[in-house]
């Protein structure tokens, strides 16, 4: 099994287009990162074949260092967004402020009629052990819905 693993490295390292795709499929962050520490090396490579002072070497590392924060702080943000967009379209919605709207738009007293039918009282009952499941039928815009946001209920 290991023969098959370095027949396809050899074929990867010998066409370097193989294994620069599959760098780019696994590795698309560590690949800018690797750009901009080449872009580094070439422009210290720059600041050593110049006349330059120890002072230049330092800014330029200070800059270097400096970069390489931004962009992890960068990454970081991106990561941090990326993970409130799906957390915030994974998690389940709730109502309840379209429920407390509801609520405040009933009249004092709404529903209370309810209170005195004895399949709502029964279904209330936690001792009951029977289907759970209250049927509330009218025409449209009785306020069956209004009906939803209820203390009671």
């Amino acid at each position: 099994m290991l023969g098959v693993y370095l027949i396809v490295l050899k074929n990867l390292l010998t066409d370097g287009l193989g294994l620069s795709a599959i760098l780019e499929a696994f590795w698309p962050r560590v690949r800018a990162k690797i750009d901009k520490i080449q872009e580094n090396i070439e422009h210290h490579k720059t600041l050593l074949t110049a006349n330059m002072t120890l002072e230049h070497i330092s800014r330029a590392q200070w800059a270097r260092k400096r970069a390489l924060e931004e962009y992890d702080l960068a990454a970081k943000f991106r990561d941090f967004q990326t993970f409130s967009t799906i957390r915030d379209q994974a998690r389940p919605k709730t109502y309840d402020e379209k429920l407390a709207g509801m609520l405040q738009d009933t009249s004092k007293g709404s529903g209370a009629w309810l209170d005195k039918q004895d399949r709502f009282t029964g279904w209330l009952n936690p001792v009951d052990r029977t289907v759970r499941c209250l049927w509330l039928k009218g025409i449209p815009g009785a306020g069956k819905s209004n009906l939803s946001p209820t203390p009671n209920i």
